[in-house]
């Protein structure tokens, strides 16, 4: 017997997975970086999965902001154009 005042939407149970798989997923991306040298490399590096990648680890860190995300994505459009 379940009460609907307590039900998660889908969305809701497949957010609440991610939030609580976070911690372990940035723990393994870290290790997964230095393990194979990226972390501490070039961060303009031609690497698209590095790039990617660190670009994860400074958002769960805080290291980028909103108006840096902002102002990459308005770049990336203007030189595609």
């Amino acid at each position: 017997m379940s009460d609907s005042k307590h039900e998660m939407c889908p969305l809701c149970r497949a957010n609440a997975r991610l939030i609580a798989a976070a911690p372990e997923l940035l723990e393994a991306l870290r290790d997964l970086m230095l393990s194979c040298g990226a972390l501490d490399g070039d961060p303009r590096s031609d690497n698209r999965a590095e790039r990617q990648a660190r670009t994860a680890i400074d958002k769960a860190e805080g290291q980028v902001t909103v108006r840096k995300l902002a102002r990459k994505s308005w770049r990336k459009r203007k030189v595609k154009r």
